[in-house]
């Protein structure tokens, strides 16, 4: 009887045995996807992911309300406010470089000032002539140039004034860079305002995105939002997160592509509109004779591998140089370097505080050797 039951069981055992395995399996996986949902929820994740230091910038209290207004001209959209100051706030602090902040702006978040002085540009206030036995150098840009995540003392303008007063001189930052300011809105700044400070220098900072991609894609990042908040995916933030992954590269792959394609014949409306806009601002440096210097900044992105714009660049230095524009690509000084190091925030791919430098180092000779020639001149 014995040995009918342990041949009955034993069968019974080895039937039963993938069963418990497979629910054991569902069981161990629901354990870590719960433990991973109760992680992103208290991580805030996917919404911190996909907030932008743009939608964390703010007023402070006691300051001016609003800290870009409306402009009256067609080709400046908008412009910074005189007398404004401004918080990029992040939500981690990785490098421990953004100053920690309290309950006067809610969650003790990470932040950056960003001030502009009365005239409505970044930095300390300065009378609007010019003093004797001094300099100014004006500074045409967008975000790259503003600062967007970096102190003020560390921004690449403020670097190369600092070292041109350090060698005789007294040199002043005019940095006129408004962020999303494409070529046309910063010629025409230029012109109608920045000559006003009576400048003995101009350099232009030419941003990939200046062909007018930036526009295209901002809309598919609030398209893919959009989607994630008001569907079902946003209940879990497991599905939310990997969705949000999946989605993020094919904008990232989009934007890639129509970057590229602004640049190749017969070129975008947007870069057609910018070689007009250089073309203007050289004849107007040309006819004060003002010293012009173009550069070019690269997107942080695959520095030390495959680089995605190399012809992009050929065609805005190819332009510049044959239009006698002089001009210095940025490109070389940060091929090879890991661009995440070059980050303001992994949430905010802008050139921190040690792109800014490497920047200031690559454009002193340039700048140098041309004033050099007008100065002589």
């Amino acid at each position: 009887m014995n040995k009918r039951l342990i041949e009955k069981t034993e069968p019974d055992n080895q039937r039963s045995r993938p069963l418990l395995i497979f629910v054991t399996i569902i069981l161990a996986t629901a354990f870590v996807i719960a433990s991973v949902e109760l992680l992103l929820w208290f991580l805030n994740l996917p919404d911190q992911l996909q907030e932008n230091p743009a939608d964390f910038t703010k007023s402070l209290p006691g300051l001016a309300d609003h800290f870009i207004q409306e402009n009256g001209n067609p080709k400046i959209p908008y412009s910074s406010a005189p007398n404004s100051v401004k918080a990029s706030i992040y939500p981690s602090n990785p490098r421990g470089y953004f100053t920690d902040v309290d309950s006067s702006l809610g969650d003790v978040r990470c932040l950056i000032e960003h001030r502009n002085n009365i005239h409505g540009f970044r930095g300390m206030d300065y009378p609007m002539e010019k003093p004797p036995n001094t300099r100014r150098i004006i500074f045409l840009g967008d975000s790259y140039t503003y600062g967007q995540g970096v102190r003020l003392e560390h921004i690449w303008p403020e670097l190369v004034c600092q070292a041109l007063s350090a060698e005789g001189t007294p040199t002043l930052a005019i940095n006129t860079a408004v962020n999303g300011h494409a070529t046309e809105a910063q010629v025409e700044t230029f012109v109608t305002l920045g000559l006003n400070f009576e400048p003995d220098f101009v350099i232009l900072e030419y941003n990939l995105n200046d062909a007018g991609t930036d526009a295209e894609f901002f809309r598919l990042l609030d398209g893919a939002r959009a989607e994630y908040q008001s569907g079902w995916l946003n209940h879990s933030r497991f599905l939310g997160l990997a969705t949000w992954v999946l989605k993020r590269q094919r904008d990232s792959t989009r934007y890639l592509r129509m970057t590229q394609e602004s640049y190749e014949p017969p070129g975008s409306e947007g870069w057609n509109l910018a070689q007009e806009s250089l073309l203007r601002l050289r004849d107007e440096c040309r006819s004060r004779n003002l010293p012009l210097l173009v550069t070019i900044w690269p997107f942080l992105y695959r520095l030390s591998g495959d680089y995605p714009f190399n012809e992009a660049h050929a065609t805005i230095e190819n332009f510049c140089e044959s239009s006698e524009i002089p001009v210095l690509d940025l490109l070389p000084s940060f091929t090879g370097r890991n661009e995440e190091d070059l980050w303001v925030h992994f949430s905010d791919q802008h050139p921190n505080e040690i792109a800014n430098a490497i920047a200031a180092e690559a454009l002193l000779d340039s700048i140098r050797n041309e004033l050099n020639w007008y100065e002589g001149f």
